[in-house]
């Protein structure tokens, strides 16, 4: 999964949006089903002193957010409809996610996937994964293409501000990080040796390194002081220049225990920005960093390109809504 994820990180996006209108749902279906305490005829969620917390307001003001939110993605997937032209790029992308999406709901409930994925479709308005995933595309590639077009001046602060660079490893996997086995101080001795000798960081990572990256040459991708790695791997990963490799980094967490060997492949921006990989890990997570430091910044691409084309609002109260709801003043 998380190599899916690497490869398509909208994806995510998709299976939350979906999950999110399903609960939605499932409240509103049993809303006044709760059984508990009563206030003035009222269900009671929880108590704090002498004051009740009533299920209705929760549900009131859920249910508003909701709607909210609903109303911004339907107006998010008009504008991509329409400033995004559906070619056979847009076409494959919505294919690969519809598979991806599927994979995903089957991995979790193999039996009822395709109602769980149908049910929640209709909740946000579709009835077609496809559909769905063809909108999805527009949308990731009218952010992508906006972030294209200002990858300077979107970029440059983050990775002066965050030390950005791109980052390869070698894992060896241990059952005790402290007290590796000899067979483990074998293999930690073996890419020593073929790091001395010159082979290139990447070959050695192929042959001997027991992450999932081995075969992309130990590529972890882009990362940064927010980047969510282990934390004496990232401290580590930050202090070195381009070309530089670390000792032995020794990690004992609660997923894995191991010994880590570390290599910068590039620190400059532009270069980082035009990084070429195989399954353009960097640049969806050039996008990622872009997007996470800015919450907002979604919401002002899709007003931005709204404006490009003529759209019709039932009245001005929907027109203020919407604003209010992505921050917009003008």
């Amino acid at each position: 999964m998380i190599e899916i994820l690497k490869k398509q990180w909208f994806v995510v996006l998709i299976a939350v949006i979906l999950i999110s209108f399903a609960i939605f749902s499932i409240w509103d279906t049993n809303k006044g089903k709760l059984a508990g305490k009563k206030a003035d005829g009222k269900d009671v969620i929880a108590s704090v002193a002498d004051q009740n917390i009533f299920v209705d307001d929760i549900f009131n003001e859920l249910k508003a957010q909701a709607a909210d939110a609903y109303l911004y993605q339907k107006f998010q997937d008009a504008v991509a409809n329409e400033v995004i032209e559906t070619d056979d790029d847009i076409k494959s992308t919505a294919k690969l996610q519809q598979e991806q999406t599927e994979e995903y709901f089957k991995s979790t409930d193999p039996t009822n996937y395709k109602t769980q994925i149908q049910s929640q479709l209709e909740a946000s308005g579709y009835s077609d994964l496809y559909e769905y995933c063809l909108t999805s595309a527009k949308v990731q590639k009218m952010f992508t293409d906006y972030m294209d077009e200002h990858m300077d001046e979107l970029f440059t602060p983050i990775h002066k501000d965050k030390n950005g660079r791109i980052v390869a490893h070698i894992l060896i996997k241990m059952e005790d990080s402290k007290n590796p086995t000899k067979e483990e101080q074998e293999k930690v001795k073996k890419v020593d040796e073929a790091l001395k000798s010159g082979k290139k960081f990447a070959d050695v990572a192929k042959e001997f390194s027991d992450d999932s990256s081995a075969s992309t040459g130990g590529l972890v991708g882009y990362a940064d002081k927010d980047s969510q790695l282990v934390e004496d791997f990232k401290k580590t990963a930050l202090k070195l220049k381009k070309d530089e490799v670390s000792d032995w980094v020794k990690v004992a967490s609660t997923n894995y225990q191991g010994w880590h060997k570390i290599m910068v492949l590039e620190t400059d921006k532009d270069k980082i920005v035009k990084y070429e990989d195989d399954t353009d890990t960097i640049k969806n997570q050039v996008y990622q960093a872009i997007m996470n430091a800015d919450n907002d910044l979604r919401k002002k691409i899709v007003w931005e390109k709204s404006k490009k084309v003529d759209i019709v609002y039932g009245n001005d109260d929907i027109k203020k809504l919407l604003m209010d709801y992505m921050g917009i003043k003008e």
